[in-house]
Parts: C-alpha cells; structure tokens; sequence
C-alpha cells in the first residue's frame, strides 16, 4: 500500500519575481545548510524542488541523494545518487558521497557495495588529484573512504598505505588514525596499534569505535 511521507517545507526565501537560476540557487544553498544543521526532511524538499526546476544539476540530485540517505530512504538515494554520477561520472565531491554511502551507509552493507564504494572512492582519488586547484580535505576524505573499505575487505596492508596518505594530507584527523590502527590490529602489529589508536583519542575522545579498537588492542597485548 502507498505510504505518505511527511513533507518537511523548504525554508529558502525566493522572490516570485526571480527566474530559475536564481531559485535553484537558493534552494541549493538552502539544502546545503540544512544538511549541515541535520535538518533533512527540509534539505530533501529544497533539493528536490530544485531538481524539477534543473534536473540535470549534478549538485541537486547529489543533495537529494545524501538528504534521501540520512533519513533512511535508501533504494531513492540510491537513485538520487547515480543520476548525479550518470550526469557527471568524475566529479569528485559526488563520488566522495557515493562511494560513503556505500561504505558507510546504515543499511545492510556487503561485500559487493564495499568494492563499489572502494571504486568509486579510488575514482574520485585520481580525480582530485588531477585538479589544478588541490582540494587537500576532499582527497584526505577519498583516501579514508578507500582505507575503511580495504580494512573491511581485509586488505588492511593496502588500507595502511591509503590511510599514510590520508595523514599525510591532514596529521591531525582522528578518523584517518582510527583507521590506521585498525589495519596495525589486522596486521597483528598491536603495539603499533596501540599507540596510534591512543593518538586518535587524543583528537576524538569520545569516538566509541576507536575506545572499542583500543580495547581490543591491549586484549592482544
């Protein structure tokens, strides 16, 4: 049977008067804020409006699709998200988002959305990287991306590399040591692990994965 869902309004203020590159705008820059304040049901109603107004935006089927996931919707988001990548297969901040999704998404993740999401996520690497304008955060979210899915296929040998690269880029993400002291666990180097999972605390010290990991760690020990 059918479903209603709630309709959350769009909060962004258009004038009757503005044409359609002006509102596009504004309910693009309103769904982005409303993202970031966790408020989704309002960013899916933005960016969905926008997508009628332009339904070949990339940056609109991109925002339906995180809005569309973050509330649990994931065969929509699904969708969203791969006519994003349809319209533009290399953009690189729409492949950091799909290939989270998949990684990382709330649902039922197997084997198969992890090696998607480790493709799209060593896409988007190559595509950052080939940038004139280096965007230092979007390749250090890539590389992670591509370490959280190596150490969940059990390739933390080359989830070891990607996460190097990741610190290299930001020494101070808690979530790139994390995932460095996961693949030292995988690896049996437990001291190692230990060290670097008590340096991730340092950063993020109430992130339970990483207590949980370093618990583990001195259980090896």
């Amino acid at each position: 049977p059918h479903h209603e869902e709630t309709v959350v309004e769009c909060g962004a203020s258009v004038p009757d008067s503005a044409d359609d590159d002006t509102r596009v705008s504004a309910l693009l820059d309103e769904a982005n804020k409303d993202i970031e304040q966790g408020s989704y049901g309002a960013a899916w109603t933005c960016a969905d409006r926008a997508a009628d107004l332009a339904p070949t935006s990339v940056e609109a089927n991109h925002l339906r699709g995180a809005a569309l996931a973050a509330l649990g919707r994931d065969a929509e988001a699904q969708t969203a998200y791969s006519l994003a990548l349809a319209l533009d297969p290399d953009d690189p901040e729409t492949l950091r988002a799909v290939s989270d999704f998949y990684i990382n998404g709330k649902g039922e993740r197997g084997r198969d959305a992890l090696r998607l999401g480790l493709e799209l996520a060593e896409r988007g690497s190559r595509r950052a990287l080939a940038r004139r304008r280096r965007n230092a955060p979007l390749a250090a979210d890539l590389a992670v991306l591509e370490a959280q899915a190596l150490n969940d296929l059990g390739r933390s040998d080359e989830a070891l590399e990607r996460v190097d690269a990741a610190l290299r880029i930001a020494p101070g993400r808690g979530d790139a040591l994390h995932e460095k002291g996961v693949a030292l666990f995988d690896l049996s180097r437990f001291a190692d692990a230990k060290a670097v999972l008590q340096k991730a605390l340092t950063i993020q010290p109430d992130d339970a994965y990483t207590h949980q990991m370093l618990g583990l760690t001195i259980e090896e020990l």
